[in-house]
Protein backbone atom coordinates (compact mmCIF):
# COMPACT_ATOMS: atom_id res chain seq x y z
CA UNK A 1 0.00 0.00 0.00
CA UNK A 2 3.01 2.51 0.63
CA UNK A 3 4.00 2.29 -3.43
CA UNK A 4 0.53 2.74 -3.81
CA UNK A 5 0.38 5.94 -1.71
CA UNK A 6 3.87 7.28 -3.23
CA UNK A 7 2.65 6.48 -6.69
CA UNK A 8 -0.58 8.39 -6.37
CA UNK A 9 0.83 12.08 -5.39
CA UNK A 10 3.03 11.63 -8.18
CA UNK A 11 0.64 11.44 -10.64
CA UNK A 12 -2.47 13.05 -12.67
CA UNK A 13 -6.01 12.22 -12.78
CA UNK A 14 -5.94 9.72 -15.73
CA UNK A 15 -2.67 7.99 -14.48
CA UNK A 16 -3.94 8.07 -11.12
CA UNK A 17 -7.54 5.89 -12.98
CA UNK A 18 -4.51 3.25 -14.36
CA UNK A 19 -3.18 3.06 -10.68
CA UNK A 20 -6.04 2.09 -9.40
CA UNK A 21 -6.72 -0.49 -12.52
CA UNK A 22 -3.34 -1.89 -11.44
CA UNK A 23 -4.05 -2.40 -7.58
CA UNK A 24 -7.69 -3.09 -8.05
CA UNK A 25 -8.02 -5.79 -10.75
CA UNK A 26 -5.47 -8.52 -8.79
CA UNK A 27 -7.64 -8.48 -5.29
CA UNK A 28 -10.73 -10.56 -4.56
CA UNK A 29 -13.54 -8.85 -3.44
CA UNK A 30 -13.17 -8.86 0.25
CA UNK A 31 -12.29 -7.18 2.90
CA UNK A 32 -8.94 -6.60 1.72
CA UNK A 33 -10.23 -4.40 -1.92
CA UNK A 34 -12.63 -3.10 0.65
CA UNK A 35 -10.05 -1.81 2.75
CA UNK A 36 -7.81 -0.87 -0.04
CA UNK A 37 -10.67 1.34 -1.30
CA UNK A 38 -11.29 3.35 1.40
CA UNK A 39 -7.51 3.65 2.34
CA UNK A 40 -7.49 4.95 -1.54
CA UNK A 41 -10.36 7.61 -0.94
CA UNK A 42 -8.12 8.93 2.40
CA UNK A 43 -6.02 10.27 -0.44
CA UNK A 44 -8.52 12.00 -2.24
CA UNK A 45 -9.34 15.76 -0.78
CA UNK A 46 -12.53 17.01 -3.16
CA UNK A 47 -16.18 15.14 -2.75
CA UNK A 48 -16.65 15.72 -6.18
CA UNK A 49 -13.18 13.72 -6.97
CA UNK A 50 -13.99 11.20 -4.53
CA UNK A 51 -17.34 10.49 -6.83
CA UNK A 52 -14.94 10.61 -9.89
CA UNK A 53 -12.88 7.84 -9.01
CA UNK A 54 -15.12 5.50 -7.15
CA UNK A 55 -17.83 5.28 -10.42
CA UNK A 56 -14.14 4.32 -11.57
CA UNK A 57 -13.84 1.67 -9.06
CA UNK A 58 -17.48 0.27 -9.19
CA UNK A 59 -16.88 0.11 -13.01
CA UNK A 60 -13.84 -2.13 -12.73
CA UNK A 61 -15.04 -4.44 -10.04
CA UNK A 62 -17.99 -4.61 -11.63
CA UNK A 63 -15.94 -5.48 -15.17
CA UNK A 64 -12.73 -7.07 -14.31
CA UNK A 65 -13.24 -11.21 -14.28
CA UNK A 66 -10.91 -12.61 -11.34
CA UNK A 67 -10.13 -15.95 -11.85
CA UNK A 68 -6.26 -17.27 -11.99
CA UNK A 69 -4.70 -18.86 -14.68
CA UNK A 70 -5.73 -21.72 -15.96
CA UNK A 71 -2.85 -23.78 -16.03
CA UNK A 72 -2.06 -22.48 -12.80
CA UNK A 73 -5.12 -23.44 -11.66
CA UNK A 74 -5.21 -27.00 -13.28
CA UNK A 75 -1.68 -27.27 -11.00
CA UNK A 76 -3.33 -26.66 -7.94
CA UNK A 77 -7.31 -27.24 -8.37
CA UNK A 78 -7.97 -28.75 -4.95
CA UNK A 79 -5.74 -25.27 -3.34
CA UNK A 80 -7.73 -22.95 -5.32
CA UNK A 81 -11.23 -25.20 -4.76
CA UNK A 82 -10.55 -25.03 -0.67
CA UNK A 83 -9.53 -20.83 -0.88
CA UNK A 84 -12.92 -20.54 -2.77
CA UNK A 85 -15.05 -22.32 -0.36
CA UNK A 86 -13.07 -20.13 2.18
CA UNK A 87 -13.65 -17.03 0.65
CA UNK A 88 -16.98 -17.50 -0.65
CA UNK A 89 -19.01 -16.54 2.33
CA UNK A 90 -16.51 -13.14 2.87
CA UNK A 91 -17.32 -12.14 -0.15
CA UNK A 92 -21.08 -11.94 0.57
CA UNK A 93 -20.24 -10.16 3.53
CA UNK A 94 -18.04 -7.97 2.01
CA UNK A 95 -19.31 -7.26 -1.27
CA UNK A 96 -17.00 -4.64 -2.65
CA UNK A 97 -19.83 -2.99 -5.05
CA UNK A 98 -22.15 -2.88 -2.13
CA UNK A 99 -19.59 -0.66 -0.32
CA UNK A 100 -18.85 1.41 -3.43
CA UNK A 101 -22.38 2.03 -3.76
CA UNK A 102 -22.98 3.08 0.05
CA UNK A 103 -19.89 5.15 -0.26
CA UNK A 104 -21.26 7.04 -3.28
CA UNK A 105 -25.02 7.29 -2.04
CA UNK A 106 -23.31 9.27 0.99
CA UNK A 107 -21.07 11.48 -0.68
CA UNK A 108 -23.50 12.71 -2.85
CA UNK A 109 -25.44 13.40 0.31
CA UNK A 110 -22.78 15.23 1.14
CA UNK A 111 -22.75 17.02 -1.79
CA UNK A 112 -26.17 18.02 -1.72
CA UNK A 113 -25.73 19.78 1.91
CA UNK A 114 -24.67 23.15 1.31
CA UNK A 115 -22.71 22.05 -2.01
CA UNK A 116 -20.60 19.64 -0.46
CA UNK A 117 -19.53 21.25 2.54
CA UNK A 118 -20.49 19.20 5.70
CA UNK A 119 -22.88 20.33 7.98
CA UNK A 120 -21.44 20.08 11.95
CA UNK A 121 -23.74 18.04 12.97
CA UNK A 122 -23.11 15.60 10.16
CA UNK A 123 -19.48 15.64 10.82
CA UNK A 124 -19.75 15.56 14.64
CA UNK A 125 -19.08 12.02 16.04
CA UNK A 126 -20.76 11.07 19.32
CA UNK A 127 -17.48 10.64 21.25
CA UNK A 128 -19.77 9.97 24.59
CA UNK A 129 -20.76 6.18 23.14
CA UNK A 130 -17.29 5.49 22.66
CA UNK A 131 -14.08 4.89 24.59
CA UNK A 132 -11.78 5.79 21.48
CA UNK A 133 -12.08 6.74 17.62
CA UNK A 134 -10.10 5.24 14.77
CA UNK A 135 -8.02 7.67 12.82
CA UNK A 136 -10.84 8.13 10.00
CA UNK A 137 -13.56 9.07 12.58
CA UNK A 138 -10.71 11.18 14.42
CA UNK A 139 -10.36 13.10 11.13
CA UNK A 140 -13.99 13.62 11.01
CA UNK A 141 -14.37 14.46 14.22
CA UNK A 142 -11.92 17.51 13.94
CA UNK A 143 -12.40 18.30 10.86
CA UNK A 144 -8.85 17.96 9.91
CA UNK A 145 -6.63 16.34 7.00
CA UNK A 146 -4.37 13.24 7.46
CA UNK A 147 -1.59 15.82 7.09
CA UNK A 148 -2.55 17.91 10.07
CA UNK A 149 -2.94 14.75 12.46
CA UNK A 150 0.39 13.02 11.55
CA UNK A 151 2.11 16.81 12.41
CA UNK A 152 -0.10 16.97 15.54
CA UNK A 153 0.59 13.52 16.63
CA UNK A 154 4.37 14.33 16.01
CA UNK A 155 4.09 17.14 18.71
CA UNK A 156 2.61 15.10 21.21
CA UNK A 157 -1.34 14.39 20.35
CA UNK A 158 -1.74 11.42 22.81
CA UNK A 159 -2.61 7.90 21.01
CA UNK A 160 -2.30 4.27 21.72
CA UNK A 161 -1.20 2.22 18.97
CA UNK A 162 -3.50 -1.60 18.61
CA UNK A 163 -1.57 -3.97 15.88
CA UNK A 164 -0.59 -2.08 12.99
CA UNK A 165 -3.44 0.68 14.01
CA UNK A 166 -3.75 3.99 16.64
CA UNK A 167 -6.56 4.37 18.19
CA UNK A 168 -7.62 7.86 20.63
CA UNK A 169 -9.24 7.81 23.65
CA UNK A 170 -11.68 11.45 23.18
CA UNK A 171 -11.09 12.92 26.57
CA UNK A 172 -7.42 12.83 25.67
CA UNK A 173 -7.32 14.55 22.34
CA UNK A 174 -10.18 17.43 24.10
CA UNK A 175 -7.62 17.63 27.36
CA UNK A 176 -4.31 17.76 24.44
CA UNK A 177 -6.14 20.55 22.53
CA UNK A 178 -7.03 22.14 25.32
CA UNK A 179 -3.81 22.72 26.79
CA UNK A 180 -2.25 23.13 23.20
CA UNK A 181 -4.80 26.53 22.95
CA UNK A 182 -3.51 27.70 26.32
Amino acid sequence: MKRFYIRWEERNKQERLELLRKFIKPLYENKELNLFLANAMELVKSIDEKIYYLQYCRKLIAQTVRKPDEAHFRAFRDEYELYFLEIEQEQEVHNSLKWVDAELQYLQFLKSENQGKVDEQHRQISTAEKDWLTTPELLVWLGISKATLHRKMAQGLPKTKIGRGVRFVPEEVKAWIASQNN
